[in-house]
């Protein structure tokens, strides 16, 4: 059990601890993400064109080479078990802002960030290709040190396999994400539990995850962040996705896609979704402005950005920044509103 110093408040020694126990090996591995097969309610690009809900420019990150140290955050590789879910995850990382080095920090928000899904994905996809610790260092230095907490956990496994961030004989993912992975970021980090401070966000198969789980536990995620998702979760073909993923129920199915749980989980308040994609992406392009105008009907606060590009990391990283940057308003990153926060007020 992790120990906590006076008043359950994480110091900076009782953190390094616990990341170095949970500290896992291995090289970081990096890969393209896959484009699904099949899209089971595909349509025309051509009718997919809306206008962007708040179209603003990209705010240039600050290359973490010109950050300033003391506004430099860490990340750890760590391993996240599947308590619940049995879920086989690799190993994940956690970027810690550099406030989280300071005595008496306090807690701070959280984002659960998501790779795509190809041959060699990983969870360090985010870290290398996404470059997240890039765009949160740039928060940290306009705040004070202080940025979100980010888990990147693995809602993969070992393969060449898509989970589809649901619970099936593929693998518990939801469970996993849901549960596993924010109780040990709930025991192990000095992260805040309130669901205006936890995001969850990702690119492709990730930002798929990210429509899905947030609009499925609003009570979890107060925001979400969808770059180049794909219309549906999608496992090969779609008779392949419903047979493996679904134990051939096309009525399971059709309940995990996200349209489908937008309109169960409708009326949503207080809940902040974004979704961006390039403007070059022929495969997967079209789909954000749809999702986001499903949001915003099912009440979801909206915005969408238009990012010049293809289906690829480069675009990842500008939506990331623009939707974060966004964000920090939302979360009580200072230290008085987390102060808050934490206690309940």
């Amino acid at each position: 059990m992790t120990k906590r110093a006076g008043r359950g408040r994480f110091t900076p020694a009782v953190v390094g601890a616990v990341l170095a126990a949970a500290l896992g090996g291995g090289a970081l591995v990096v890969g393209a993400d896959h484009v699904p097969a099949h899209a089971a309610h595909a349509a025309a690009p051509a009718t997919a064109s809306a206008t962007p809900a708040t179209p603003s420019p990209t705010p240039t990150p600050l290359p973490t080479s010109t950050v300033a140290a003391r506004y430099r955050g860490t990340v750890t590789q760590v391993r996240i078990p599947g308590t619940v879910s049995h879920f086989p995850a690799r190993p994940g990382f956690v970027y810690l802002p550099a406030a989280a080095r300071q005595k008496n920090a306090g807690r701070f928000p959280v984002v659960m960030a998501l790779s795509g899904q190809s041959k060699h994905a990983q969870p360090s996809d985010v870290i290398v290709l996404a470059r997240i610790q890039t765009i949160m260092d740039g928060i940290a230095a306009r705040n004070g040190g202080r940025a979100p907490i980010v888990v990147i956990p693995d809602q993969l496994s070992a393969g060449p396999k898509n989970p589809m961030c649901v619970d099936s004989p593929i693998g518990n993912v939801d469970t996993y994400l849901t549960v596993d992975v924010r109780r040990w970021t709930l025991a192990h980090l000095p992260a805040l539990a309130d669901r205006q401070d936890w995001t969850i966000a990702g690119f492709s198969e990730g930002g798929t995850c990210s429509i899905q789980l947030g609009a499925k536990h609003p009570d979890i995620f107060g925001s979400l962040v969808d770059v180049s998702g794909e219309e549906v979760p999608a496992y090969g073909s779609l008779a392949h996705t419903i047979a493996t993923g679904f134990g051939g129920s096309r009525a399971a199915y059709e309940r995990a896609t996200p349209f489908a749980l937008l309109q169960a989980g409708a009326p949503y308040h207080g809940m902040r979704a974004f979704f961006g994609a390039g403007t070059n992406d022929r495969k997967l392009g079209w789909v954000a402005p749809i999702m986001a105008r499903h949001a915003r009907a099912a009440g979801m606060t909206v915005a969408y950005k238009p990012q010049p590009g293809k289906h690829d990391w480069r675009v990842a990283h500008a939506v990331l920044w623009w939707a974060f940057d966004r964000l920090v308003g939302w979360w009580h990153l200072s230290p008085a509103a987390a102060a808050k926060a934490a206690a309940g007020h």
